[in-house]
């Protein structure tokens, strides 16, 4: 992949992340979510950043298929950008929906597993997004790579998250299903993708061409 091609591949992927941004924003100032905006905005902000996940995890593969480490130069925007669609997703909750109102918050959510799945999630995130920068690295040794793995617990935990939200029960295959299932079935499939069994073939090398600056 040559440099010019790399820019614009880099381009098109900061446009992807933004658009559901600004369609999100305009879409609540302009009153077009429907009859529950806040609603709206929780749900849409979470189905971004379980995408933008899944992206994330999907950049090694495609690098390794292509044999174009370049790709990875993706992989660092990408995660900060689920990072902050999930911040985005906890504020709106959080401001909007509850008005800063934390004890409410508390008594409504205490009980209710999916959110102690999704505020694990938001944390494995957020330490991944604050200690993504090459500073880190470096202090880290190989720490850092320990740490960075936990975007595939942090994956399965969104899962464990979504599912819930949407009142599914896969024993019983009942409740909203379609949606979930269809992450799950990607997040699970790129998850084998990097057990040794199935990397067949050599990753490029991509020591060089890290996305941490």
């Amino acid at each position: 992949m040559r440099v010019r091609h790399i820019f614009w591949f880099m381009v098109i992927m900061h446009a992807g992340c933004l658009i559901p941004l600004a369609w999100l924003g305009a879409g609540y100032f302009f009153g077009r979510l429907g009859a529950d905006p806040i609603s709206a905005l929780e749900q849409f902000s979470g189905r971004i950043a379980i995408s933008l996940l899944t992206a994330t995890l999907l950049v090694h593969p495609l690098a390794s298929l292509l044999k174009q480490p370049l790709i990875m130069k993706a992989r660092r925007p990408l995660g900060l950008y689920t990072f902050a669609y999930v911040l985005l997703h906890v504020l709106i909750l959080v401001g909007l929906d509850y008005r800063l109102d934390i004890p409410l918050l508390v008594t409504s959510y205490v009980d209710k597993p999916f959110i102690w799945f999704g505020a694990a999630t938001s944390l494995i995130l957020a330490a991944l997004a604050i200690t993504s920068f090459a500073w880190w690295r470096q202090r880290m040794g190989v720490w850092w790579g320990r740490l960075h793995r936990l975007i595939y617990l942090a994956a399965l935990l969104d899962l464990a998250h979504f599912f819930l939200v949407v009142k599914g029960n896969l024993l019983s295959l009942s409740g909203n299903l379609a949606r979930p299932s269809i992450y799950a079935a990607l997040i699970l499939l790129l998850l084998l993708l990097r057990l040794p069994v199935f990397r067949h073939h050599p990753c490029p090398d991509i020591s060089t061409h890290t996305d941490d600056t």
